[in-house]
């Protein structure tokens, strides 16, 4: 009563081309080849083909990535390389030049001990000549060896006050033996006071035996008596006359006092 059909597909077979729904887009479509293959095909058979397209799609892409990271992997093992050789010619290099700052320094120290040999040398032939150690202010065959002697003693306090470790050249433990073993007076002043006194009293014995004081040429128990009295004469004056320091060690105030206890004329006789 409906009019139901009941076999569509036939009915549908039946229809012309210029009523169906798309007439024009249909025949467009069968220029498409893509779509003209696909039309013909099973809807199953169509799918399967596309899944397999997007898994090779999938599959190229990976292909990709890992060529992405072979590439990068190539890149970078050359610069591991370069940096690795960088690293080890900047060690040769660095101890190249280890090695040649090491000979520098063993080429310095070499000179440094044999110039400071040829002033050992100088002192020694000063002490055998004077029988004593230079002042400060000595010069001997044109130098100051006065100075330099006074600055062995400032580098021998420096180290025995932990300011100079003992294996520095300036103050090594050869020079330091090389010193000592020449009898090195190393605290002139206290030295020099010692032998002060000696002389003041062999003064005082010749005093007391004689009842006078030595003339300048006189010897008393093999020493040049008279020699020392009159260069004491001599730095009194000095000092009186203003060409001395009041503080000088020659002439203190110390050994004016102990001359005048013997009661001393201090006029050169």
């Amino acid at each position: 009563e409906l009019g139901f059909i009941w076999d569509p597909y036939a009915v549908a077979t039946q229809i012309p081309d210029q009523l169906s729904p798309d007439a024009s887009s249909r025949s467009n479509n069968d220029s498409n080849p893509v779509q003209k293959q696909c039309r013909g095909r099973p809807r199953k058979e169509i799918i399967s083909n596309h899944n397999k397209a997007s898994s090779a799609a999938a599959v190229l892409n990976m292909d990709g990535a890992t060529s992405q990271n072979d590439k990068a992997q190539c890149r970078d093992q050359p610069r591991k390389e370069v940096t690795s050789n960088n690293k080890s010619n900047s060690k040769e290099a660095a101890t190249v030049s280890n090695v040649d700052g090491a000979t520098s320094q063993k080429t310095k120290r070499k000179k440094s001990d044999e110039n400071w040999s040829a002033w050992l040398e100088l002192l020694k032939d000063y002490k055998e000549e004077m029988n004593a150690f230079p002042s400060t202010s000595a010069r001997y065959r044109g130098k100051n060896l006065g100075h330099w002697a006074e600055y062995q003693r400032a580098l021998y306090r420096k180290r025995q006050n932990g300011n100079l470790k003992a294996g520095s050249g300036q103050m090594s433990n050869w020079r330091l033996a090389k010193l000592v073993e020449l009898e090195f007076d190393w605290e002139p002043a206290l030295t020099r006071k010692i032998e002060w006194l000696d002389w003041w009293e062999l003064l005082k014995k010749f005093k007391e035996e004689t009842g006078h004081f030595p003339s300048t040429k006189t010897m008393y128990h093999g020493k040049k008596l008279g020699r020392w009295v009159n260069r004491q004469c001599c730095l009194y004056r000095q000092r009186q006359n203003g060409k001395m320091e009041t503080g000088s060690v020659q002439m203190s105030d110390w050994r004016i006092t102990k001359m005048n206890e013997l009661g001393f004329s201090w006029e050169i006789n």
